[in-house]
């Protein structure tokens, strides 16, 4: 949120410990993302491209087909640059 920038490498994650279908808003995003939801082993089970800024309540609301235990947020046009489809595998690691 508030950010008016996004680099191609930066994004944010999400963890859904008890596997729920996730919903995200866009109020007070200032640039278009995308949104993988991702199951535990990190394959994209659904997936929203170019979510655009909301600019007034009510926003509307994007929510996964399916429970997920992961969402990741990246800059818009990021699904279409790398050809990211539903079936894909993500992996996550983490860094010191």
């Amino acid at each position: 949120m508030f950010r008016t920038r996004l680099e191609e490498t930066q994004g944010m994650l999400f963890f859904f410990p008890d596997g729920e279908r996730p919903s995200f808003w866009m109020k007070h995003t200032f640039l278009a993302l995308d949104l993988l939801f991702l199951s535990k082993d990190g394959q994209v089970l659904d997936l929203v491209e170019q979510m655009p800024p909301c600019a007034m309540d009510p926003c509307p609301t994007y929510v996964s087909r399916h429970p997920a235990a992961f969402a990741l947020e990246l800059k818009g046009g990021f699904v279409a640059a790398h050809g990211v489809r539903r079936g894909d595998r993500v992996r996550l690691e983490i860094r010191d």
